[in-house]
């Protein structure tokens, strides 16, 4: 088990969906948590909401911290992950399907300003630019509220909220990141995804789309980037130009947007500037980006 949101949905869940089997579910679940202890005894955290949701006891779970011998020991096939993200086993779909089952009883009664939906990234790249920064998130934020979207932070609300959301908005718009992992809870789900990407590689498309496809969720991609700025940190923490005005005229062409973002390209320079800023400050102190520019 990953101690990463999005690792932890794409890789720790794989091997899981044989857990609640009848003929073993008096077992206890042995794990190994290689980037650091979960705290699962904290009801909000989200290792502990994904398995509630799984409905797998967390008291079941024995995490291997040093070399045990154990009598018997049941190895379920890896039945998800990046390896096998667009055929996903019938069986692994069913498991996820007892999260959604769960997450559409707690949504019961939950409302929506807007059916679309808007998870952006611009508080949270203001807190953590080495996270990876695109230059003029919030004029774009400011643009889709113009619109009518319903433009979320999702760290700044609690699990189970984001995943009302998710349930209940007919349109997902999603700055590509951890964020839009959380729809393999949802497999079955009517809603349009639309993933906004924040990095040139093509493999992201394929990614995103095999993802989304093979648990059966209606998704698409939008790849509008003018330029990205790394200076020799990984790609998904550089620095990257959207260009905004294509991507609205793609939501146009859709129907989700009444207008272009016209304004855009006078802002853009100035935008492009300040995200430069703040992430060479971010960045100043990396020896990976002392050791680019030495080689300039």
């Amino acid at each position: 088990m990953l101690n990463h949101f999005g690792h932890f949905l794409m890789e720790s869940l794989g091997r899981l969906w044989g857990a609640n089997d009848e003929d073993v579910r008096h077992l206890p679940i042995i794990v190994q948590m290689p980037w650091g202890g979960m705290p699962l005894t904290d009801l909000d955290h989200f290792s502990r909401i994904i398995l509630d949701l799984l409905e797998i006891d967390p008291a079941r779970l024995k995490v291997v911290t040093a070399p045990l011998r154990v009598g018997k020991l049941h190895v379920p096939a890896q039945l998800y992950g990046f390896h096998c993200f667009e055929n996903p086993s019938p069986i692994f779909i069913d498991f996820l399907r007892v999260a959604q089952r769960n997450i559409l009883k707690m949504a019961e009664g939950f409302t929506l300003p807007s059916s679309r939906v808007y998870m952006s990234r611009s508080e949270w790249q203001d807190k953590a630019p080495k996270r990876g920064i695109v230059a003029g998130s919030h004029a774009f934020d400011d643009f889709l509220r113009q619109q009518g979207w319903h433009v979320v932070q999702p760290e700044t609300l609690t699990f189970r909220d984001q995943l009302k959301i998710y349930a209940m908005a007919e349109h997902v718009l999603i700055s590509e990141g951890s964020a839009q992992h959380s729809y393999i809870l949802l497999p079955d789900t009517p809603t349009q995804v639309t993933v906004l990407l924040r990095r040139p590689d093509p493999w992201d498309i394929t990614r995103v789309t095999k993802q989304f496809g093979g648990v059966g969720s209606h998704a698409a991609t939008i790849q509008e980037i003018e330029k990205t700025y790394s200076y020799g940190q990984p790609s998904w923490s550089g620095m990257t130009v959207v260009d905004y005005t294509k991507v609205a005229q793609a939501l146009y062409a859709t129907g989700t947007v009444a207008e272009p973002f016209a304004a855009w390209e006078s802002q853009k320079d100035e935008q492009v500037r300040q995200s430069l800023r703040t992430y060479i400050e971010a960045i100043r102190e990396e020896p990976s980006f002392l050791d680019f520019m030495r080689k300039l």
